[in-house]
């Protein structure tokens, strides 16, 4: 670029750049760029210094003379990607950093300055056509247009800094000035409600106060009396401190949308020291070593010669914790926990599929087109139906219920994302009625792993891995095998879990419930008891028949979806499964069926008192209709069996409750 005006608009862009050079800023993604944004052969000359840098290993460009330019730093860096036909800066995150990249973009437009290098890619020079320079220019402008509408954050900031130094010496120095009690990072807990938070910033407002309607953030006012100032005529203005809180999420439900004052002290964040039952950490690693050689035992017949890779891993798990010398309980636990959780979730995947099998147009692998946006992908996985709300997306207008139809997740030919959206795309989740099949060659998907997904060049598509292919109920060699070899690992398990939730050790040697809850009360942090409670959790599903076990998987699914009515639907009638008293009770919650969740969870503590679930469910409907006694009592008894349990908030705050009552 030879004219004035570029130089003009390169000048304005450093100037941004060294004005907010000390303010930092919210990240601005990755830069891509690409002819004729940025010269074609500059670029094809810069990948060939690149090249030679990297075959001559030499790491710091700077101490050769022929390739050293004002921006050296991002044009080398390994984050920059450069190919022939694109650059691409990574994330910005403050001025320095863009001012790096303006100097590099100049540079490399600059064809006087590219005209020096010297390497075997060389190219007749030839200056920026009018067209090239044109649209330079408009990326310039483009760029100044987007820093100038950035300006106005960054001086709010600026000036928020300022304003909060101000107050900070100003509370140095006079008694009059806000009090500050509170910085950023520090944890503290609501007086009133109980809840826990972060300090993520505060400022400095007036008596008039607006409320946030966000259900994880909140600000709060905390009002700082003037003890006797007093202007001649009237009285001086309160000055209020606002602070805004990121809100615990498993206290987030206790907030209320309206202002409060924060608590002087940190919350407690742990209950108290536990005693250790040594004989109950023993029992269940034992246990869970005798279960797991059952299950290798059974692992290896089942399989026999079968040749499946993905079950491998499972296979070599099972092994190294047999072998493992001294676990802890907590290891022992987590490893069987994972196991039973691998295991039924291959195997419900694959039912899962396999049901909606018959209305999915497109296999893994396939390539295909968008109708509309004319790109080209790999199908990666499906669903059924959309697993968000895609009513009001761009593209759909034209299809009648889009939330009815299949969708796939795919990853787009990355050329094909540079001509349609100006730049690389992860993956595109895309309606079956806006995709046909596609005849190509080999894509360039560089977030497709090359080692679990190979181009065949018969079919043209890519071969998914055996794993994919099972999950998907997909033909595989051996499947039937596999599948049976799949469901013989989980019967034996759930014949392990079901004697073990009998807590009657005479019939067998492994654990009994006792002691999975002894370990539970013992835990020193709240990983270690989140993995005991999940474990106790997963025993309660277990259920010697099929299919009333299939019912409540289906019930749960449902549940996690958010579709309540349908979760009570599906579930097995509750009477012949203690777990599904439970499930049942928290769809009637959702639902904002009060009387019948409370029923649903006594009905799961008669079969099992100590479902701490079911304890916690209770004080939850006690508490929503104020017979806070009832939920004290129940909150309690819940955290009798889980002292790590999440009520322990909503306990102190109905216990604040009472204490208020009896004070009036």
């Amino acid at each position: 670029m030879q004219s004035r005006v570029p130089r003009t608009l390169y000048r304005q862009l450093l100037s941004w750049c060294r004005h907010y050079e000390h303010v930092p800023f919210d990240g601005i993604p990755p830069i891509t760029l690409s002819p004729p944004q940025v010269n074609s052969r500059a670029l094809h000359r810069l990948r060939g210094m690149r090249t030679f840098l990297d075959n001559n290993h030499i790491k710091d460009s700077t101490k050769h003379a022929k390739w050293r330019h004002p921006a050296h730093f991002p044009l080398y860096n390994s984050d920059v990607s450069v190919n022939d036909n694109m650059i691409v800066f990574p994330a910005v995150h403050n001025s320095s950093i863009l001012r790096d990249v303006v100097r590099s973009v100049y540079w490399l437009n600059n064809t006087k300055a590219t005209s020096a290098i010297e390497d075997e890619y060389r190219y007749d020079e030839q200056e920026n056509t009018v067209d090239e320079e044109k649209t330079q220019i408009s990326l310039a402008f483009e760029a100044i247009k987007s820093l100038n509408q950035l300006s106005n954050d960054l001086d709010n900031r600026r000036s928020r800094r300022k304003k909060s130094i101000e107050i900070r010496q100003q509370q140095r120095e006079t008694a009059d000035a806000p009090n500050v009690k509170y910085h950023v990072g520090q944890v503290v807990s609501h007086k009133n409600k109980g809840y826990r938070g972060v300090v993520v910033g505060w400022t400095v407002e007036d008596d008039q106060s607006t409320r946030l309607t966000s259900l994880t953030v909140k600000q709060y006012a905390v009002q700082e009396q003037d003890e006797g100032k007093r202007c001649a005529e009237t009285e001086c203005k309160q000055s209020k401190i606002k602070y805004t809180i990121l809100v615990d999420v498993n206290d987030a439900t206790l907030q209320e949308k309206r202002e409060g004052s924060l608590g002087d002290t940190t919350c407690k964040v742990s209950p108290n020291a536990p005693h250790v039952d040594e004989q109950s950490h023993k029992s269940v690693v034992d246990g869970i070593a005798k279960i797991n050689r059952e299950l290798l035992a059974k692992f290896e017949s089942s399989i026999g010669e079968t040749n499946c890779n993905f079950l491998q891993p499972l296979l070599s798990d099972l092994s190294n914790q047999i072998k493992t010398e001294n676990p802890s309980v907590y290891s022992s636990v987590l490893a069987l926990y994972h196991f039973h959780v691998r295991v039924n979730s291959l195997l419900w995947s694959r039912k899962k599929h396999l049901e909606h099998k018959p209305n999915i147009k497109f296999s893994l692998g396939q390539v295909v087109r968008h109708k509309l946006y004319d790109y080209r992908g790999v199908v990666v996985s499906w669903n059924h139906k959309p697993q968000i709300d895609v009513s009001r997306w761009d593209g759909l207008q034209h299809v009648e219920d889009p939330q009815s139809h299949p969708f796939y997740h795919v990853i787009p030919d990355e050329a094909d994302c540079i001509r349609v959206f100006g730049g690389p795309r992860s993956f595109r989740y895309v309606c079956q009625e806006n995709l046909e099949l596609c005849k190509s060659t080999e894509l360039s998907v560089e977030e497709l792993n090359s080692s679990e997904w190979k181009w065949d060049t018969v079919k043209q598509s890519y071969d998914p891995s055996d794993e994919m292919r099972f999950l998907y109920g997909e033909d595989l060699e051996s499947d039937k095998t596999i599948e049976l070899c799949l469901n013989d690992i989980r019967d034996t398990l759930s014949e392990c879990l079901l004697l073990v939730r009998d807590d009657d050790g005479s019939k067998h040697d492994y654990f009994t419930m006792s002691d999975l809850f002894n370990v539970l009360q013992s835990a020193d942090t709240l990983e270690h008891a989140t993995t005991i409670q999940d474990m106790i959790k997963e025993i309660w599903k277990e259920c010697s028949n099929k299919e009333l076990r299939n019912s409540l998987d289906y019930g749960i699914s449902y549940l996690v979806e958010g579709n309540n009515e349908k979760a009570l639907q599906k579930s097995p009638r509750p009477i012949q499964i203690m777990e599904a008293w439970n499930k049942k009770a928290t769809a009637q919650y959702m639902s904002g069926h009060m009387q019948e969740s409370l029923c649903s969870a006594q009905m799961a503590l008669k079969l099992e008192p100590r479902n701490f679930q079911a304890l916690a469910g209770i004080g939850l409907v006690e508490m929503d209709s104020s017979s806070l006694h009832k939920a004290v009592d129940a909150f309690k008894l819940c955290l009798d069996l889980h002292p790590w349990s999440m009520v322990s908030a909503r306990l102190a705050v109905c216990l604040k409750k009472l204490e208020r009552q009896e004070h009036r």
